[in-house]
């Protein structure tokens, strides 16, 4: 069964990003991007947490709240639905330039959760063609933090697939399918 890449498997929480000169809306994108990273492997915090600010404790509470509520996702099938860049020329050395979604399907339910991360590319759209779902189902795609994408055929989503925009480098989306 595949895995999520390395990048994100073997990442856990030592700092707060500095965010130092962006615009709030930047700020918080970025935070929401760090507070995420970790979510795909065992979530692991090594700093001092009291070192951080208020808004970033707070991001990362929700990620953890987030990721506990939606755990049974986290073992259920994983499919790397962009081509990863993290295993550029055979190391472990992270592509940053380059987007990633990694998607984890329940397979008791047929829904989805897809992590996206824009991390340091150029364009800020990016389209994500899912895996594992039924093609005959009709699926609801909410962003967490965008809201709705619409309703789609499960075909649709796995030949067409749905166009996230990240307007920040470092930012991040988890989209909910159901």
């Amino acid at each position: 069964m595949p895995t999520p890449p390395p990048r994100y498997t073997g990442c856990f929480l030592c700092r707060e990003p500095d965010v130092t000169g962006l615009a709030p809306a930047e700020q918080a994108a970025v935070r929401r991007h760090y507070a995420r990273t970790p979510m795909l492997g065992p979530y692991t915090i090594s700093c001092d947490v009291t070192a951080w600010s208020s808004e970033f404790s707070a991001i990362v509470g929700a990620a953890i709240d987030y990721y506990q509520a939606n755990r049974r996702f986290l073992q259920g099938e994983v499919y790397n639905v962009l081509t990863q860049r993290s295993l550029c020329d055979n190391s472990l050395a992270s592509c940053p330039d380059s987007w990633d979604a990694v998607e984890f399907v329940d397979p008791d339910v047929g829904d989805a959760r897809v992590f996206v991360f824009r991390n340091e590319a150029d364009e800020d759209t990016q389209a994500i063609i899912l895996q594992g779902l039924v093609p005959a189902q009709q699926y609801e795609v909410i962003g967490v933090d965008q809201g709705s994408f619409g309703s789609y055929t499960g075909t649709s989503l796995m030949t067409t697939g749905i166009e996230v925009k990240l307007d920040y480098e470092t930012s991040s989306e988890i989209l909910e399918i159901e």
